[in-house]
C-alpha cells in the first residue's frame, strides 16, 4: 500500500476504476503480513490497523474505488485437511483480510486457487479418507474459512481468478460430479462450503482465466456462463 501512495494521482489519469492489491506489510515487531503467506502464518488485526487510514485514502481515488485485496490462494505446501489448528488460522486470516478490506474501503477481496507450487491441495491423495468422506470435510473447511469473511463483510465482492472454471473440462461434461470424483477433485466441495455460508448480499465472481482467449463473436462468454451455472447445480 505504501508503494502505491506516490502514484495515486497518476493512476487517476488512467481509465482504471479499480486495481488488485497484494498485501506485503511488516508489523513493528518484524512480522510479515503478506497475501503470499496468508495460508501459512497467523495474522493479527492490530498489525493491519495502522494501515486503515492509508487504505481509505487510496480507495478514495477514482482509479481505486473498485479495488480488491488479494487473499486466499493455493498453499505452498499441502495442508492436512484434518488439521483443525491450521485451518483455524487460515479462517482467522481471512476474517482479518475481509475486515481490512471493508475498513479500508475496498470493494472486495480476490482469491487465486491456481496450484503454482504443485502442492495438490485440492486433489485427493493416497492415504486420504475415501472421496465422499473427504469431500464432506473439505466442504466444512470451506464453510469455516469463509464464514468469518461474510461476518466481517456481508456484501463483499469475491473475485476468484478461477471458481467452477478451474477444471474447464467439466463445463462440457455430461456428468461433472462423476468426473470430479474420478479425478479426486476436492475444489467443487470447497466451493460448495463457501456457498453454504454466503449471504444473499454477497457476490462471488468466477474470473475464468480461460476467457483470455474468448471471442464475443462466437458467443464464448454466453456459452460458458450457461455451462458454469449448470455445473454449479450438478457439482
Amino acid at each position: 500500500l505504501r508503494d502505491l501512495a506516490p502514484y495515486a494521482d497518476e493512476l487517476d489519469t488512467t481509465p482504471l476504476n479499480g486495481i488488485g492489491v497484494y498485501l506485503n506489510e511488516k508489523t513493528p515487531d518484524g512480522t510479515l503480513v503478506s497475501t503470499h503467506n496468508i495460508m501459512h502464518t497467523l495474522w493479527s488485526r492490530d498489525a493491519l490497523l495502522p494501515l486503515v487510514p492509508l487504505a481509505r485514502e487510496l480507495t478514495a481515488h477514482a482509479s481505486m474505488r473498485e479495488s480488491f485485496i488479494g487473499t486466499f490462494r493455493a498453499p505452498a505446501k499441502r495442508i492436512d485437511w484434518s488439521d483443525d489448528a491450521r485451518w483455524g488460522a487460515i479462517a482467522t486470516n481471512m476474517a482479518i483480510a475481509a475486515w481490512f478490506a471493508k475498513a479500508g474501503g475496498f470493494r472486495g477481496i480476490s482469491m487465486d486457487p491456481e496450484d503454482y507450487r504443485h502442492s495438490g491441495q485440492f486433489r485427493r491423495r493416497g492415504g486420504d479418507a475415501p472421496y465422499e468422506e473427504l469431500c464432506r470435510l473439505v466442504r466444512q473447511r470451506g464453510r469455516e474459512v469463509f464464514s468469518g469473511v461474510f461476518r466481517e463483510y456481508p456484501d463483499v465482492r469475491i473475485l476468484s481468478f478461477w471458481l467452477l472454471s478451474l477444471t474447464h473440462t467439466y463445463l462440457a461434461s455430461d456428468d461433472p460430479a462423476r468426473d470430479a470424483a474420478e479425478n479426486g477433485d476436492l475444489w467443487p466441495a470447497f466451493v460448495d462450503g463457501i456457498l453454504d455460508v454466503a449471504p444473499p448480499e454477497a457476490l462471488i465472481i468466477d474470473g475464468n482465466e480461460h476467457s483470455y482467449r474468448y471471442n464475443a463473436g462466437h458467443g464464448d462468454f454466453a456459452r460458458t456462463r450457461s455451462e458454469e451455472r449448470r455445473v454449479g447445480k450438478e457439482c
